[in-house]
């Protein structure tokens, strides 16, 4: 990706969508152009230097730069895309999605789809490996205090209906357990399970972690099975 020193700068830059879509073309095919469905780099190319099509019997398919990638099938121009791109990269504290929706003038749900899909497109090649090195897990619970909740619903009921109404939400409202897994080189995956043992725990280490990791943990006993699966494992005891 080019880099800028400003916004003025990349707006200048990928003014025009022909210069977007040859600048996705050369990050997208550093080594030539190939076929995203079958591989092949046998095409034909068409006249307006856009689009392909696949020579190979098998496929014959039709496709440019876009293709197979998050940009495809939408409406939004690259320009905007790549503008989205470094609002997001240039913040370090993070943009929200009615600033970027301002910035591009778009609506806030459009920026806010744009967002999602930019940081998929960053996240999904490294979760699909698993971690190695030194990995932390942690796991906490999210959610406020019972007598915290449902304050205006509560206030206008009578003593007994109110006191009620907390025994059945009692018995509703838990707090939502949260697994943390950092790699120390800042990769972080959080996933959320109904329970926090050793069932779940097993399927997201398998998932998510390298045999070969070495974990830290705190002294939970939910974490004790881990040498028995030829994880190297360390307790971490807070002061």
């Amino acid at each position: 990706m080019k880099t800028f020193k400003n916004l003025v700068e990349c707006v200048e830059y990928f003014k025009d969508e022909d210069v977007c879509l040859r600048h996705l073309a050369e990050m997208r095919w550093k080594h030539g152009i190939a076929c995203p469905h079958c591989g092949s780099v046998r095409f034909y190319s068409f006249a307006n230097g856009r689009t392909y099509k696949c020579a190979e019997k098998e496929c014959r398919k039709k496709f440019n730069a876009k293709t197979k990638t998050i940009f495809e099938n939408t409406k939004i121009p690259l320009s905007k895309w790549f503008c989205a791109l470094y609002l997001i990269t240039s913040h370090k504290k993070g943009i929200s999605s009615i600033q970027v929706g301002k910035d591009l003038s778009v609506t806030q749900k459009t920026a806010w789809f744009m967002m999602h899909r930019l940081r998929y497109m960053f996240l999904a090649p490294k979760l699909a490996k698993p971690l190695k090195g030194i990995v932390e897990i942690d796991e906490t619970y999210v959610g406020g205090k019972l007598q915290n909740k449902h304050q205006q619903y509560l206030t206008r009921m009578t003593p007994t209906n109110r006191k009620k109404a907390r025994e059945e939400r009692r018995k509703k409202d838990k707090k939502g357990a949260v697994i943390g897994i950092v790699g120390r080189k800042g990769l972080v995956i959080t996933k959320h399970v109904e329970n926090i043992d050793k069932a779940s725990m097993l399927k997201i280490v398998y998932d998510n972690i390298d045999v070969k990791a070495h974990i830290m943990t705190d002294e939970a006993n939910v974490y004790k099975f881990l040498p028995y699966l030829g994880y190297k494992h360390n307790f971490v005891t807070p002061r």
